[in-house]
């Protein structure tokens, strides 16, 4: 069966590095798969900071934000037509973000869930732009955003009190059971 792997995690939790990282050593069928074939993570791979770095030149350009999703929409469907895996590597925290997985009815999807924590995310965030590194100038009051939405779309608990515990866990697989197949947590 094909599989997608769907990051959720708020701007600056992680979720690129872990991809860089760790992805592969978690996901040991993935691993061999790309080996066997000569491939690397990079080829089933869809990010739209990516896609907004090739069609527009700076990955903070949201002004062509509407083509942008389709064009990841078109790859990740791509991907999993040509190598039946798909890593899509985006922050994913809202029901709305996640509503054009819908379609994609004869496929597993793995939800990697990262613990959202707004200071750690807005610190990196900060710090990678103070260094140069290309990568989306998210302001903090959008960090803060992706939070509430995180509550309100995947934990489905606005009280909610950003304890990353058992229970909340149990509440996100108990909310993203009807989108995901299975829900890691990073």
């Amino acid at each position: 069966m094909k599989k997608l792997y769907y990051s959720i995690g708020l701007s600056g939790s992680g979720k690129s590095t872990y991809y860089k990282n760790r992805f592969l050593t978690d996901f040991s069928e993935v691993a061999n798969f790309l080996k066997e074939r000569g491939l690397t993570l990079e080829n089933i791979k869809v990010c739209p900071d990516d896609i907004r770095r090739e069609v527009c030149g700076d990955v903070s350009d949201i002004s062509r934000d509407n083509y942008i999703w389709k064009l990841a929409d078109s790859r990740l469907k791509n991907n999993l037509d040509v190598y039946g895996y798909c890593v899509f590597d985006a922050t994913g925290v809202s029901a709305s973000a996640r509503k054009f997985l819908k379609k994609y009815t004869d496929i597993e999807k793995i939800a990697i869930v990262f613990e959202p924590d707004v200071d750690l995310s807005k610190e990196r965030i900060k710090k990678d732009l103070n260094e140069g590194v290309d990568r989306s100038k998210v302001p903090m009051f959008v960090v803060d955003r992706q939070f509430e939405s995180f509550k309100n779309n995947v934990v489905g608990d606005i009280n909610w009190n950003k304890v990353y515990d058992e229970v909340a866990k149990k509440k996100i697989k108990f909310h993203l059971g009807g989108e995901f197949s299975d829900v890691i947590f990073v």
